[in-house]
């Protein structure tokens, strides 16, 4: 009887297990939504690094072609001076 009775009381609605189970998706849900905000701020800081790449890449292919252009004036004017 004192075991029925204790299993009544921790099953019953409002019992042990019950809060138990909602304590556990309280949980949860909080743990979701740290998730949630994580993913977004990594989607952000993606993004953002996404666009200074980008903007890197750019950087680099203008030096590389004013690189170019200024070893073909030093060609041209190693020609003008040698003649």
């Amino acid at each position: 009887n004192s075991f029925d009775s204790t299993l009544k009381d921790i099953t019953k609605p409002g019992g042990n297990i019950t809060n138990r189970e909602q304590s556990i998706k309280e949980q949860e849900t909080r743990i979701n939504q740290k998730i949630g905000k994580e993913e977004s701020r990594l989607d952000f800081v993606r993004e953002k690094l996404i666009k200074q790449y980008s903007s890197l890449d750019i950087f680099i292919q203008h030096y590389q072609q004013l690189s170019g252009f200024l070893e073909q004036q030093l060609v041209t004017l190693e020609l003008i001076v040698k003649c």
